[in-house]
């Protein structure tokens, strides 16, 4: 048995965030025991599993998580600092896209209109981000690490992907 598959310390969870994305991209408009189990979320004998509650809501899995970092001119100058956890995976996903396009995108006036510029593309850190945390080992003690600097990102996986960006 997969550590994913496992049983979940908590049976009480809910999942208002992946509904949401649900809703949005597959219109499915509510979830029940039933797309839980299709998507592997509730064991046919009848609990949720650890990936159920890496997808919660909330969970009380202290090493599911993502500390992101942003430095200055180096290492020793830390601009931003912030450890997402204990939530669902989908919201840590979306706060470090947030965090990302603080510090990496910005607009240009160019002639009469505002330009969006990426100092480092959106897409390649967004690819990076999701393979960080699907390709992850889940029962690994350890955040997902993001080191923001100046001309690069590095993002590294326990156990998985380790990437550098520019």
């Amino acid at each position: 048995m997969d550590y994913e598959e496992r049983r979940a310390s908590s049976q009480s969870l809910n999942f208002n965030r992946l509904e949401s994305g649900l809703k949005e991209k597959a219109g499915i408009d509510n979830i029940n025991l039933d797309i839980l189990k299709t998507l592997n979320l509730y064991n046919k004998d009848g609990y949720y599993n650890i990936a159920g509650e890496l997808l919660a809501d909330e969970n009380n899995m202290s090493f599911s998580g993502i500390d992101i970092v942003k430095f200055g001119k180096d290492i020793n100058q830390i601009l931003y600092r912030e450890t997402i956890s204990k939530k669902s995976l989908l919201s840590q996903y979306d706060r470090a896209i947030e965090v990302f396009e603080q510090y990496y995108q910005y607009e240009e006036i160019e002639g009469y209109i505002r330009v969006k510029k990426e100092l480092i593309p959106r897409e390649a850190f967004r690819e990076a981000l999701a393979n960080a945390i699907i390709h992850r080992v889940w029962d690994v003690n350890s955040h997902i690490q993001i080191s923001m600097y100046e001309d690069r990102i590095e993002i590294n996986s326990p156990g998985g992907v380790t990437g550098r960006y520019f």
